[in-house]
């Protein structure tokens, strides 16, 4: 008897332990399914959404620019090169004149790139190939990529040192193809004079710009033909002199796209006793590293730009920004009304038209004023 019972009791616990182990089994062979099943949804998902993302080729801080939507008589689209306050003047100026001019009947669509050149050219492409009756680009890099874009569209430049330079035209005097504008070359003979003025006698002048600023580089060019001419002005050295060097005179510090503005200022007060800045929107864009070099070093620096000036600089020989907009707007709105045909008149020149000034706040700091040229009416902070 015991021993059935206990035969029974064994074989009971045969089948439990058969059975525990099949429910143990089950689990195991179905999670890697599982596993298996969700990687390939996860992949079938990743598949569906990588051909949008190739679609969507828009990558920049810059919006699209969408379609038209208004019944405006006129559309205009506006390419800033950067944000600062000489671009902005001049658009906000052409933009007021214009529409002084046509009334309601012009709408207008800005875009700043931000010295982004692929962002650029983005943005010139959708306003050449939509509706838009006329473009007008601020700064060299978008009316240079306008200009050669353009297959009809009028292009109307502005904050452009040369536009023959910059190779956008051939010629200031005929520009021919779709686009001209006005040119913003400040007087680099008065520069000149007004670093003499704040230059310690024998030092030299450091010249500081980006190193992809064409307009920058040609202001240089410019300059330094006045001080070859001169032959330095404040060194008592006869004309013709077989041993004058321009570099005794005047010394170029390129600023790198990812250089720091204030390690090569720090590099150029080093070595020479001013600091001549053309206009550049890379650095306009940094006034406050250039205000804080000229107080910390006590380093006379000149600007090309009376916003540049005004926002940190010691002096400037500038044109006018509200002038460079009016301008603008005079061109375009002779274009659209049909006074001018395709093909333009000519560029206006800027460069007698320029004038001087100093800020009287940094002035006091450096105590050192330029009395040669009227000071500045800086906008209070408060």
């Amino acid at each position: 008897m015991h021993k059935k019972l206990l035969a029974l009791i064994l074989a009971g616990m045969m089948v439990f332990t058969a059975a525990c182990g099949g429910e143990k089994k089950e689990p195991v062979e179905e999670a890697p399914a599982e596993e298996t099943q969700e990687a390939e949804e996860t992949q079938e998902a990743a598949e569906e959404t990588e051909p949008a993302e190739e679609e969507n080729a828009w990558k920049f801080d810059v919006e699209p620019v969408e379609e038209l939507q208004d019944d405006k008589t006129y559309h205009i689209g506006i390419v800033e090169q950067a944000d600062h306050p000489a671009i902005t003047h001049a658009v906000e100026t052409f933009q007021s004149d214009l529409s002084s001019r046509l009334g309601d009947d012009v709408s207008y669509e800005i875009r700043c790139i931000n010295n982004d050149e692929e962002a650029c050219a983005a943005i010139v492409t959708q306003f050449l190939s939509g509706s838009w009756d006329l473009v007008l680009t601020a700064g060299t890099m978008p009316t240079k990529i306008a200009s050669d874009a353009s297959t009809g569209t009028p292009v109307v430049g502005v904050c452009v040192t040369d536009f023959v330079v910059a190779d956008i035209i051939e010629s200031n005097a005929e520009p021919g193809g779709y686009c001209s504008g006005s040119s913003c070359l400040a007087s680099m003979k008065d520069a000149w004079e007004m670093l003499k003025y704040v230059t310690p006698e024998g030092d030299k002048v450091g010249v500081v710009y980006s190193e992809d600023e064409i307009g920058a580089a040609y202001q240089y060019e410019v300059l330094r033909l006045y001080v070859e001419e001169e032959r330095g002005g404040w060194y008592d050295i006869e004309g013709g002199n077989e041993d004058f060097n321009i570099e005794d005179y005047l010394k170029v510090y390129k600023v790198g796209r990812n250089d720091d503005l204030r390690a090569v200022l720090d590099l150029a007060s080093s070595e020479c006793g001013s600091i001549f800045l053309p206009c550049d929107n890379r650095i306009a864009c940094q006034m406050d590293v250039v205000k804080a070099f000229t107080l910390e070093s006590q380093t006379p620096t000149i600007a090309a730009d009376v916003n540049m000036c005004m926002a940190g600089t010691l002096g400037c020989v500038s044109v006018n920004y509200h002038t460079q907009g009016s301008n603008g707007a005079e061109m375009a709105w002779e274009v659209l009304t049909g006074e001018y045909e395709i093909g333009f008149d000519s560029v206006y020149e800027m460069a007698y038209s320029s004038f001087s000034g100093y800020n009287p706040e940094i002035a006091e700091a450096l105590d050192l004023y330029i009395w040669t040229v009227q000071a500045l009416d800086i906008p209070s902070d408060e």
